[in-house]
């Protein structure tokens, strides 16, 4: 006996070429567009008003690399790809929020290597990030040193402009190292204006100090997998930090959605960020 549903008319519209195709064509594109999202690198360029700055230092522009996660999802021709945008933003300081390897330690000398490329006119600063802990701090501030890039670890560097000076400090990884602020700005004055370099952003909220006026970091990934709105299915930060810019107690916190990823290595509604940030004072 003969199904009486044996030619329904869904199952004659399954038997058309173009909707076997369209629908083959729709399951590529939700299989490979989040991998595909996670290799696009977006050049943002926010605006950050610095209580304090120095109207000698308006307009000076920061560009600031996080996670790049050098390892089995990012090639070291990738991590040179990302050198050569970051250089052609010609910011005036480059700063390297932390991360820089993924899973083993054998990537930290390819990936120190390109990042040697990085050149900005009032240099180019490094913090470490639990991962570089994880894999090798000594082996990776090494290697931070032969590639001629400035690790800030708990320490800070001051720049002049037109007379006056801002302070750029580091600290080290709050999850996996020994961060120490009051060391990070040991020598600076009352009402200088110190910029800091954090990886993981919940630190800002049990270190307060009121010349850290803009904190930059990263850890968060942005999320990597966000719903509509921004909002990610996993968030690592106890305190609720996503990315983009959050006041705090008088100070700015920027964070940034990094460049690379850890596993699964894919993006959903969250591309990766070279931010390019313009200062201004505030």
């Amino acid at each position: 006996m003969t199904s009486q549903h044996a030619d329904s008319p869904l199952r004659r519209r399954w038997r058309r070429p173009a909707l076997r195709l369209g629908l083959l064509l729709l399951v590529l594109v939700v299989l490979i567009l989040p991998f595909w999202e996670a290799r696009r690198l977006h050049v943002t360029n926010p605006v950050v008003y610095v209580p304090g700055l120095p109207p000698e230092f308006a307009g000076l522009r920061l560009a600031f690399l996080a996670d790049i996660h050098r390892g089995p999802y990012m090639s070291e021709r990738r991590v040179v790809r990302v050198v050569h945008l970051a250089n052609e933003q010609h910011a005036d300081i480059i700063a390297l929020g932390g991360d820089y390897v993924h899973r083993d330690r054998k990537y930290i000398p390819s990936v120190w290597h390109a990042l040697g490329g990085l050149h900005a006119p009032l240099g180019v600063y490094a913090v470490l990030g639990n991962h570089d802990h994880w894999e090798g701090a000594e082996f990776s501030s090494r290697a931070m040193a032969h590639a001629g890039i400035t690790n800030l670890t708990n320490r800070h560097v001051r720049l002049e402009r037109g007379g006056k000076t801002i302070v750029v400090a580091g600290l080290d990884d709050p999850w996996a190292g020994q961060p120490d602020l009051g060391a990070a700005l040991e020598g600076v004055g009352a009402d200088e204006v110190a910029i800091v370099i954090c990886h993981n952003p919940d630190y800002v909220q049990q270190a307060y100090d009121p010349r850290a006026r803009l904190w930059l970091a990263g850890h968060t990934h942005g999320g990597q997998v966000c719903l509509p709105r921004g909002r990610p299915v996993v968030n690592i930060s106890s305190h609720g930090y996503v990315s983009g810019l959050y006041p705090y107690r008088g100070m700015q916190i920027y964070i940034s959605r990094g460049v690379g990823t850890v596993t699964p290595p894919v993006r959903v509604n969250c591309p990766a960020e070279l931010p390019v940030i313009e200062l201004q004072p505030g």
